[in-house]
């Protein structure tokens, strides 16, 4: 007898008091010959839905919990189609490290359990700072590469931003974004930049912070940034710190009887 655990994880989004569907990532188990399954890393307060494609000989019709669990998930009301059941779980804010959920499938004449082993934690992104350039210059934009890790079997939202200036993010040519904000995939691995262009010459220290959670900003990851800005031409004139002695309205006369002089 063959059966499938399939797995869907997806976020729910809060608008105008409606609940939607926004992005579904399937995980599929073949539970043919097992009862257990290890589906990984979790966060606290998710939601998952679980669904069970049934044979013609299984006639499942309700998914529960076990008792002693009741203060630790909530279970949806349990649907049907015409191959499969299904409902949606939500893991309570207060649960980490590991754990094991039973589920048990029902109806008057059968009954199965199956346990979802899996690691509850906030832990589930991870960062390291590949690369960037100590020494810039001053209006050339510069960029910062990341190595993010998303552990978790859901689809993330983060953001990446730092505690410099606004005008770093303001060129002729474009405008970059101090908060860039970046859905990760579950179990997966990407390289994000982060922009910017040098305003001031000198040394500069900045904090490049990633906050996990993008509607959490309480706990960030934090990276010290140390930059020097070689002095050249464009830099000096291009920096509040020069002052343009020759275009002050009082001396243009003096400069062009400089001037004739010369030429006299």
């Amino acid at each position: 007898m063959k059966k499938y655990l399939i797995i869907i994880i997806f976020m729910l989004v809060i608008s105008t008091n409606l609940f939607s569907l926004e992005l579904l990532e399937p995980i599929s188990k073949d539970l043919t010959y097992n009862d257990t399954v290890e589906l990984g890393f979790f966060s606290p307060g998710e939601f998952f839905m679980i669904s069970f494609l049934l044979e013609e000989n299984e006639n499942y019709n309700y998914i529960s919990i076990s008792p002693n669990q009741i203060n630790d998930v909530i279970v949806e009301k349990t649907r049907q189609t015409r191959e499969s059941i299904f409902t949606e779980i939500k893991l309570a804010e207060n649960l980490s490290g590991p754990y094991s959920l039973k589920l048990i499938l029902s109806s008057e004449n059968q009954k199965r359990e199956i346990i979802l082993n899996m690691e509850i934690t906030d832990q589930v992104i991870h960062s390291k700072l590949i690369n960037y350039n100590p020494y810039v210059k001053f209006e050339q934009k510069e960029t910062i590469t990341l190595s993010i890790i998303n552990k978790s079997n859901t689809t993330k939202k983060i953001m990446i931003t730092s505690d410099i200036s606004d005008k770093w993010f303001l060129d002729k040519k474009e405008r970059l974004s101090k908060e860039k904000k970046i859905i990760l995939q579950p179990n997966s691995v990407t390289e994000q930049i982060y922009q910017y262009y040098p305003k001031e010459i000198g040394e500069k220290n900045f904090t490049l912070k990633i906050y996990p959670k993008e509607e959490d900003l309480t706990n960030s990851i934090n990276y010290n940034i140390k930059i020097e800005t070689i002095k050249d031409l464009k830099s000096i004139y291009g920096s509040k710190e020069h002052f343009y002695p020759l275009f002050n309205s009082n001396l243009i006369p003096i400069y062009f009887l400089n001037k004739i002089i010369k030429i006299i």
